[in-house]
């Protein structure tokens, strides 16, 4: 489940991504391609929104989905995106995104039941009515960890956990 992990997206012939901010007042994009293990910019673009809603450039929109389409459509024929599919953007305030530590000893198998579970303790509306994704956050090597045993406050001994990144989001602003 975890779609945060790879924003390169490979249909075989490609190991480009789009990314695409649709905002209040402009629609940006951006194809990056993978080269050498790095990010390297193919293309970009940015189209303002008031024009689609007979408003000023820079003017805040409230537009419905097939201007929205449409003006998506022309940033990126604009912008000559050569592929298809791509990664949206939610704004922050839109979204909940937290950390939780789960014991060290849960596989990845089983982190696709316990994160949901995990999860609701601080998602203040019904886990069905949101999209829920998330990352291990990777541990950082032992040679820069000062203290690997360390203390909690009561001093007992803290056992190492498993830090994930968790991301929710209202399945309505998705849709």
């Amino acid at each position: 489940m975890s779609g945060l992990s790879n924003i390169f997206h490979s249909d075989g012939n490609t190991k480009s991504s789009l990314g695409i901010d649709i905002g209040s007042s402009a629609i940006k994009v951006v194809q990056l391609k993978k080269k050498n293990g790095k990010a390297v910019l193919e293309t970009y673009g940015a189209l303002s929104l008031g024009p689609y809603a007979g408003s000023d450039i820079g003017t805040v929109t409230n537009l419905n989905v097939d201007d929205v389409s449409r003006a998506l459509l022309d940033v990126m024929k604009e912008s000559n995106v050569t592929i298809r599919s791509g990664t949206v953007a939610i704004p922050s305030s839109s979204s909940l995104i937290f950390t939780i530590s789960l014991p060290n000893t849960i596989d990845e198998d089983t982190l696709g039941s316990v994160v949901p579970i995990e999860a609701r303790k601080y998602i203040p509306i019904p886990i069905s009515e949101i999209s829920l994704d998330w990352s291990v956050i990777p541990q950082e090597p032992e040679s820069f960890v000062e203290n690997k045993e360390s203390s909690s406050e009561d001093g007992t001994k803290k056992e190492p956990s498993l830090n994930v990144l968790v991301v929710a989001i209202h399945k309505e602003i998705l849709s």
